[in-house]
């Protein structure tokens, strides 16, 4: 008689809201894969509504969720009878704990009717342990405020701890960020910026100040050159800079940099370049002034040689002429800008010297004469220059004067016809009546600024006076 009842209110249990969300919660295999407020928001259908929620869009749901949404409003429009029970569920009264409070002795839910722990409470702890504190608040405290709490009765001030406002960049799902410019990662360890290169300053080009514009680059060999090194933002302590000639030996010539192959530098500076040896014929232009910085290249020149050139003719005379002809013979003498020691003119081995003469006004007598130049000579080897004039054809007054200047080659840098500096001339023969009723002839040379068929160059010397012969015909 009283079985009835008992078995009825059993069967009624059984099939109540509480079982029906254990039987959910124990068929559940896991928990989804979202974010904590994402999380709650699924949760939610299982365990009820805290309040009228809001509109769907809010939410972001797709069209399907939408819908279920809005059966759940249409379900609340309807009279008590026509709804089923369902548990309401209070998120203020779910006990959390944070990573860090994983030790705290746990408050016992005040749900009216327990869901089960095997299930519901392990998937809620392991979630929150998947997050961190500040957000794991802040999504409950944004559901507590719709059920008007807002509050962790388990914090003694009462207070939940407040995340920095949701927006789009911190919603945002996690992305590798590329590293900053400037920077490397080490594997298993932070970044770490790396050093700035220093600013280093070399002279574009190496040329001495003896060699002509029209030439190659090069310095002489044994000379000492004196060229700037720029450096800034080199910070103490750092890597310094190495300064050296690369490409020196192997037939391309050799330099010294402050007296050896390398100036270790660590600020702007002047240092001192001296070439050792030559560059071999067909091989110039291989050597470079380098900057370094470990491995690291900073800077470096055009390329250049080692090479010795002629310079500054001087003419002495020689000889006067006689017999069948009247004019003079002058020593040529030049030098090489390696230096005035013994071994300077040897370096000039492999350079030779070609006279370049333009014949001017020519009257009476020199008329028809034609001029003919001299040969290619070796740059090494002294030579005579001869003005001459033949007496069979001194039979009147008359003058003639020629420009000449001297062109040169160098096998070494790869130059060729290059004007050599200070070696212009004005070469003159004047034959005039004599007081006896012959004739004489003064033939003179002087140094003069000269343009010779577009080669120009400063005056040459007569270092041991002037040059200057009248001769009876």
């Amino acid at each position: 008689m009283f079985a009835t009842p008992t078995l009825e209110k059993k069967k009624q249990a059984a099939t109540g809201p509480i079982n029906k969300l254990r039987q959910r919660s124990m068929s559940q295999t896991r928990q989804p894969d979202c974010g904590s407020d994402d999380w709650a928001r699924a949760l939610q259908p299982n365990i009820g509504n805290l309040a009228t929620p809001p509109h769907p869009s809010r939410w972001g749901l797709s069209p399907a969720t939408k819908d279920h949404r809005a059966e759940g409003l249409a379900a609340e429009n309807k009279t008590p009878a026509e709804v089923p029970p369902r548990l309401v569920w209070s998120f203020s009264k779910i006990s959390i704990f944070a990573a860090k409070e994983a030790n705290r002795q746990q408050t016992p839910s005040r749900l009216v009717a327990p869901p089960s722990p095997e299930v519901m409470q392990q998937g809620f702890a392991h979630k929150i342990q998947a997050s961190t504190s500040g957000d794991i608040r802040s999504a409950l405290g944004e559901f507590d405020t719709k059920n008007g709490t807002g509050r962790d009765e388990r914090d003694p001030v009462g207070g939940l701890t407040t995340a920095p406002p949701k927006t789009a960049a911190n919603l945002a799902p996690s992305a590798h960020k590329p590293p900053t410019p400037g920077t490397h990662t080490t594997p298993g360890k932070a970044n770490h910026a790396l050093a700035a290169r220093p600013k280093v300053t070399l002279p574009p080009q190496l040329r001495a100040s003896t060699t002509p514009t029209e030439m190659a680059d090069r310095i002489p060999p044994r000379r000492v050159v004196q060229v700037s090194v720029g450096i800034a933002d080199l910070p103490k302590g750092a890597t310094p800079v190495e300064v050296s000639v690369g490409g020196s030996g192997g037939g391309n010539g050799s330099v010294t940099v402050d007296g050896a192959a390398t100036a270790t530098l660590v600020e702007s500076t002047m240092v001192t370049l001296q070439g050792e040896t030559q560059t071999d014929k067909g091989k110039g232009s291989n050597l470079r002034l380098v900057a370094k910085q470990g491995a690291v290249n900073l800077a470096q020149s055009k390329p250049f040689s080692v090479s010795s050139v002629p310079q500054n003719f001087d003419e002495t005379l020689f000889l006067k002429l006689t017999g069948n002809e009247r004019g003079i013979v002058v020593q040529d003498d030049w030098s090489s800008d390696s230096g005035p020691d013994s071994k300077a003119f040897s370096d000039l081995n492999l350079t030779s010297i070609t006279e370049v003469v333009e014949r001017g006004a020519a009257t009476g007598c020199f008329a028809g004469v034609a001029f003919q130049n001299s040969s290619e000579l070796a740059g090494n080897e002294k030579s005579k220059d001869t003005h001459n004039s033949a007496v069979s054809d001194l039979t009147s007054a008359g003058e003639i004067t020629a420009t000449q200047a001297s062109v040169f080659t160098d096998l070494r840098a790869g130059s060729s016809h290059v004007p050599m500096t200070n070696s212009g001339y004005i070469v003159t023969r004047k034959n005039e009546a004599s007081s006896n009723g012959k004739y004489k002839i003064t033939t003179s040379k002087r140094g003069e600024d000269v343009t010779v068929k577009g080669i120009t160059t400063k005056a040459g010397a007569t270092s041991k006076g002037p040059i200057s012969v009248t001769q009876e015909v």
